[in-house]
């Protein structure tokens, strides 16, 4: 990670100003992307839940108000009320001011200290925690796949357009050749190989057309642009993510794997009365109330219509279900990593075949040059001999970038924050 970090750095000083060029789509793009908002506001709330533990000293202050017309008069009543939530227990400070014309009057401070004796904070911590690890990997993820896309869509458009570029050329090439070899149809030129120049030209225009499709809406993509997005992924998937993968979401399902069991193993409270502790304390209690009291109270469902018994069989099943997520996106994952490993081997050998196919062209193009010096062959045909190489470059080219974005993908399941590395926050 570090390493990485370092050849960013290195990277944003040759070229500050395209490399800005390129962060600002991807935050155009994440600002307008409703899963990534949506994930962000998943986050917001559950590292609000995680607050709420860790600032368990920080107390509620509620203030409620009456107005009540009592004897021809208006009193008001202001009712405070402080309270705390720790480990369970729920903390309540009342007190009450009753005002009218003549006085004001406090009922007095009261205390209340409660607790369901059989309720399990562990399980209720696994949950939050799960969740914000959720939320965080919803971010991150959607983070990652904003950038995924925008760095193909550089990628496919800057080459799309290369492409487009050429095929215009060839076409008005070809099209220069048919009409010459038209007028010398019988004569040196059979209809035969008319008719498969005419099918070459019909292709080609095809080909133009999907090209112009293709390039509807897309980014425009210059030189300095492609190379900069070149240098930061090379850099990029060069991280080393190693053999451990450290996503926020298997960590989540590992704790609710665990919150399911913990839940298991307590499911015989369910034919189990439910005790609460409370204790009270009061500064003014009323006429045959005591100042200070404790108690326990006791609900207990003895006869019910199956109720306890389908809760059971939920819990059970509430904790294979669990167990099966965990080990199932366990092995999900195993097999999208395989998957991606052999995709990029086999990309590899398709660079091999690329660069041999570029060899040969520029094998033919440099005979193609002698016949032209010769006097063989025309310029026209000298030019789409040019053509063929420029386009087998741009096939080489293509392979290496699908190679990129696929080493990309990559890290992505490995659970590399690959935003975070390009420091963009949103």
């Amino acid at each position: 990670m570090k390493r990485a970090l370092s050849v960013l750095v290195a990277l944003f000083s040759v070229s500050t100003l395209v490399l800005g060029s390129l962060l600002d789509l991807l935050e155009e793009r994440l600002s307008q992307d409703v899963q990534y908002l949506q994930a962000l506001k998943s986050l917001n709330q559950a590292q609000q839940r995680l607050s709420k533990e860790e600032n368990w000293f920080i107390p509620y202050f509620d203030l409620g108000a009456d107005v009540v017309f009592v004897d021809e008069e208006f009193q008001v009543q202001v009712h405070p009320r402080f309270s705390f939530d720790m480990n369970g227990w729920s903390i309540h400070v009342l007190n009450n001011l009753s005002v009218n014309s003549e006085d004001a009057n406090w009922s007095g401070w009261s205390f209340e200290l409660s607790r369901d004796l059989f309720q399990s904070e562990k399980i209720e911590d696994l949950e939050d925690q799960a969740s914000y690890l959720e939320a965080l990997w919803s971010v991150k993820n959607n983070r990652d796949r904003v950038f995924k896309n925008l760095v193909s869509e550089i990628f496919n458009s800057w080459i799309a357009r290369q492409k487009l570029q050429l095929l215009r050329e060839e076409l008005e090439i070809r099209q220069r050749i048919y009409k010459e070899e038209a007028h010398c149809e019988g004569i040196t030129v059979s209809k035969e190989e008319l008719n498969t120049a005419r099918k070459v030209l019909l292709s080609l225009e095809g080909n133009l057309e999907d090209l112009e499709r293709q390039l509807l809406g897309k980014v425009e993509v210059d030189e300095p642009l492609l190379e900069e997005t070149v240098e930061i992924l090379e850099s990029l998937v060069g991280t080393q993510t190693g053999e451990d993968i450290q996503r926020e979401d298997i960590k989540a399902l590992e704790l609710r794997l665990k919150a399911a069991k913990e839940e298991k193993d307590r499911s015989f409270l369910q034919y189990l009365p439910s005790p609460s502790l409370s204790i009270r304390w009061f500064e003014n209690p009323k006429p045959g109330q005591g100042e200070f009291s404790i108690g326990i109270s006791l609900d207990w469902s003895l006869v019910d219509r199956g109720e306890r018994n389908t809760n059971v069989k939920n819990i059970d099943l509430n904790y294979r279900i669990a167990l099966a997520n965990y080990q199932n996106t366990h092995d999900d994952l195993e097999d999208q990593l395989q998957s991606l490993e052999m995709a990029i081997a086999s990309l590899e050998t398709s660079q091999e075949i690329a660069e041999i196919d570029l060899k040969m062209a520029q094998t033919d193009l440099e005979k193609a040059r002698r016949r032209f010096e010769e006097g063989f062959i025309t310029e026209d045909e000298l030019r789409l001999a040019e053509i063929e190489v420029m386009k087998r470059e741009l096939d080489v080219k293509q392979i290496h970038f699908d190679t990129l974005i696929t080493q990309l993908e990559l890290q992505i399941l490995h659970g590399v924050d690959l935003v975070a590395l390009l420091e963009v926050t949103k």
